[in-house]
């Protein structure tokens, strides 16, 4: 009885760990925009750059919602290999979202005089490219 009671317990560990790997990446695409934006906001005491837009009105960048787009895909192509050109295109959705913010940026950091604002941009441009690259990247552990 009680050996059977220890392999029971290896594989529910087992299973828990083939869990806890397949889904280590859900989510971690958006909570690391997220912290991008933490830590400029926090170096620079100013809100990130936005897209231009009309008025007093901010628009937003779009980043948010193709990372969400993304961490849905990745879901559902470790589920599905069927799915997996779903979290292609959800990479090349973020890319193109991405570059346009990246635009936006260089524009901002033209415009501006602030050094430290300047640098805080280049900061967050890479970080955006790493993001981008790590995205793709989860294409190659399939």
């Amino acid at each position: 009885m009680t050996t059977r009671l220890v392999n029971s317990w290896v594989f529910a560990s087992l299973l828990g760990l083939m869990f806890c790997v397949s889904t280590a990446n859900a989510g971690v695409f958006l909570d690391e925009w997220k912290q991008i934006k933490k830590e400029f906001e926090t170096s620079t005491g100013k809100s990130k750059p936005s897209a231009k837009a009309e008025g007093f009105f901010r628009k937003k960048s779009g980043l948010e919602d193709a990372l969400k787009n993304l961490e849905k895909a990745q879901a559902k192509a470790e589920k599905d290999t069927e799915k997996r050109k779903e979290y292609k295109t959800a990479v090349n959705q973020f890319g193109k979202v991405k570059t346009t913010y990246i635009k936006r940026l260089k524009e901002v950091q033209v415009e501006s005089d602030d050094q430290g604002y300047k640098h805080a941009i280049d900061v967050m441009i890479i970080k955006l490219e790493d993001l981008e690259q790590k995205a793709a990247e989860v294409m190659n552990t399939w």
